[in-house]
């Protein structure tokens, strides 16, 4: 993979294809970015506990999502592949056994968290406050862990489908109503009764219930050829749940141990007090925002990679593959350089209520995290778009997670928890597994053994 001229140029056939595959997937993920730090963002009113306990609260639905995406993304890989293949079948097929799976897990995470959120809470923090105010928001909000699913799996169908725009403009309506409840029912404006930060639990249980609704109702009534039923439930065989498995397992494991090591940040963090948990969640905010880029362009190499593997166009893929990380690492370098240039504003305009020492420590942050920011894009793109879409997935799982474990954890604890060193030098520390991370991705990707083909008819 020589970076050419048709690399650094890309066709317009790649640039239809990607830009209608990535765009709606880019905007929907920065929709839901604000969806999910709209709450933190509403709540500096009511202090740096409040940012701090809300923070916190979700990153319990920060390890089920990851979960609920591994499987959704490992499915995507073979629904990519039928399409290319043109098999509405296998299409279906897949897309059964995925929400099969991820409504028995979200339904059981939620009620176990509605149970017990006390001890969900007590995982990321000793302060008993963090845990009292954590207590009040988890139960309510707990039930969007399930909605929440319902809607990644119908979007992952639609985008493997070409039809990417509905889920984007149902997150659009879900953002402006919870931006709108939060406000109301946080504050206590226009006669809605003053919640504090059960306000921002209902608020986002209510945008996240009219989502769903929405891509319920316009996907799943009307009559279209991708439309799951229950006979497609039956055709779940063994051989093909076996290979499904095979191939999405270590997807499923990759974000779930991912997703617990970087939960992990958050307990280190938690411990080191209260200022730099709220900091670093400030900085987490705008990183979300602007990270929504390479997000969307590893979900599109997802797709197109595994349509043209799927439909026996291994050269195609790997060229396309070349493109998607050169120009992933090229975004990178240009989000970093705006989170830099914006640190300051950004932090001061949208939470001007915190502290001045929690303000300091956020832009230092994200400095950190915009140095970082070009080979977290490269990366995100080879282990989602590129490795995963041939089915690449043990060796995708392996460089997603032994680094953090290996590497960011330990340096977490040790600089941070035992030798006490300043925030900004244990993040720097924590952060440098990218570096490592990133020598075996241009390895595997240039070795080209994820280019292959795994439906069949």
């Amino acid at each position: 993979m020589l970076i050419n001229r048709s690399i650094l140029l890309p066709d317009r056939m790649f640039l239809r294809q990607a830009l209608h595959i990535a765009l709606p997937m880019t905007v929907q993920y920065g929709i839901v970015s604000l969806l999910n730090i709209m709450d933190v963002v509403l709540v500096q009113g009511l202090g740096d506990q409040a940012i701090a306990a809300v923070s916190l609260a979700n990153q319990v639905n920060f390890i089920i999502s990851l979960v609920v995406f591994g499987i959704t993304s490992g499915a995507t890989t073979f629904m990519a592949q039928y399409f290319g293949q043109g098999s509405d079948e296998g299409v279906r097929k897949s897309m059964a056994l995925s929400f099969a799976l991820v409504f028995g897990l979200t339904f059981f995470y939620s009620a176990l968290v509605m149970a017990a959120p006390r001890a969900a809470m007590r995982v990321f923090t000793g302060d008993m406050q963090l845990v009292e105010l954590g207590a009040q928001y988890l139960p309510v909000v707990a039930p969007t862990y399930l909605l929440s699913g319902v809607t990644l799996t119908y979007s992952s169908i639609m985008r493997c489908t070409g039809r990417a725009k509905l889920p984007m403009f149902a997150s659009i309506i879900a953002l402006s109503l919870n931006t709108l409840m939060n406000y109301l029912l946080i504050y206590g404006v226009g006669g809605f009764p003053k919640l504090g930060i059960m306000g921002a639990a209902v608020a986002t249980l209510l945008s996240r219930a009219i989502e769903t609704a929405i891509i319920l109702l316009f996907d799943y009534v009307p009559q279209n050829r991708f439309k799951v039923k229950w006979r497609d439930f039956r055709h779940i065989d063994k051989p093909f749940t076996i290979q499904f498995f095979q191939k999405t397992t270590p997807v499923i494991l990759n974000e779930t141990i991912w997703g617990v090591g970087t939960a992990g940040y958050s307990m280190i963090f938690g411990r080191i007090g209260t200022t730099a948990v709220a900091a670093m969640n400030i900085a987490s905010t705008m990183d979300q925002l602007f990270s929504v880029l390479f997000r969307g362009m590893a979900n599109a190499a997802l797709v197109m990679l595994g349509n043209e593997l799927g439909a026996g166009k291994i050269m195609r893929a790997k060229l396309d593959a070349g493109r998607f990380c050169v120009w992933g690492f090229i975004s990178g370098i240009l989000i970093g350089v705006i989170m830099s240039l914006l640190s300051h504003r950004f932090v001061h305009l949208l939470f001007g209520g915190v502290t001045p020492e929690t303000a300091t420590l956020s832009v230092h942050i994200i400095y950190i995290i915009s140095a970082y920011i070009p080979l977290r894009a490269f990366m995100s793109i080879v282990i989602v778009g590129v490795l995963r879409s041939g089915g690449d997935t043990m060796y995708a799982f392996m460089l997603d997670t032994l680094p953090i474990y290996l590497i960011s954890l330990p340096a977490g604890i040790l600089f941070g928890i035992i030798l006490g060193k300043p925030m900004e030098f244990v993040l720097s520390v924590m952060y440098s597994y990218c570096i490592i991370q990133s020598i075996f991705g241009i390895r595997r990707t240039l070795s080209y053994r994820w280019a292959k083909k795994i439906v069949h008819q």
